[in-house]
């Protein structure tokens, strides 16, 4: 359900602030099991609730890029972007949650210039 093109348009019908009935719960689910972009979304409405999530280029972008890595198309990846730009909510909050909900015995190690940060990313993916 990506968009092709940049818009800023929900990435997924589950995206407006309706209660979903519990069919639609399950659609929301599988569609969050195999696209990560929807699962960004989902993560950052549940970490940061009250503020809109704001699609753009960047985030289809981001997350093929990390699609490409868990393929392991791409073994290295940098992700140069301005900050507020979803950037570590995509890198180290959404995606390893991601992966270890895709096989829970996934090693993921993330490192930061600080503490105080990668401990609040941490907790966040929790």
């Amino acid at each position: 359900m990506l968009l092709n093109a940049p818009s800023k348009t929900p990435i997924n019908k589950f995206s407006s602030e309706f209660l979903l009935t519990p069919d639609a719960k399950l659609e929301e689910f599988a569609l969050c099991r195999v696209d990560i972009a929807a699962f960004i979304e989902k993560t950052f409405k549940t970490i940061s609730p009250g503020i809109p999530f704001e699609y753009n280029w960047h985030i289809h972008a981001i997350s093929e890029y990390l699609m490409a890595c868990y393929k392991r198309d791409i073994k290295r990846l940098i992700i140069n972007i301005p900050p507020r730009s979803l950037k570590s909510v995509s890198c180290t909050v959404a995606w390893p949650a991601w992966l270890l909900g895709m096989d829970p015995k996934t090693r993921i190690m993330a490192a930061s210039y600080s503490s105080s940060l990668s401990v609040k990313h941490s907790i966040d993916c929790r």
